[in-house]
């Protein structure tokens, strides 16, 4: 799939796109809650056209991974810097973000 956002950084090994809705679910709510999404949290990344990084925010019932593993690999190719967390978590919940009161999920 190639998708263009203007004049990004070209990367030899493009990130790996989830286009399965489904899946990308699945996988992020099985998977540790801390695993970002392909293309995201790269330490090393520096957007050459001096751009803002681009922050993605799960909602609800999701995290990281489940929210973002078709939108944070698209912007990575384009050469963003993209960063991603998941908050919200409370005890039981699994990898399942989002669900903490406001001023608790604040904090992190």
């Amino acid at each position: 799939m190639a998708t263009s956002f203007g004049a990004g950084a070209a990367l030899a090994d493009p990130f790996p796109v989830t286009t399965d809705v489904v899946a990308a679910q699945r996988d992020g709510l099985t998977g540790p809650a801390d695993a970002a999404p392909a293309g995201a949290n790269r330490p090393d990344c520096h957007d050459r056209y001096d751009r803002d990084p681009v922050i993605l925010v799960h909602g609800t019932t999701s995290n990281q991974s489940s929210a973002w593993s078709f939108l944070a690999p698209t912007l990575a190719n384009a050469g963003f810097c993209v960063y991603t967390f998941t908050f919200g978590q409370v005890p039981g919940s699994g990898s399942v973000g989002g669900l903490a009161p406001r001023a608790e999920s604040t904090q992190q």
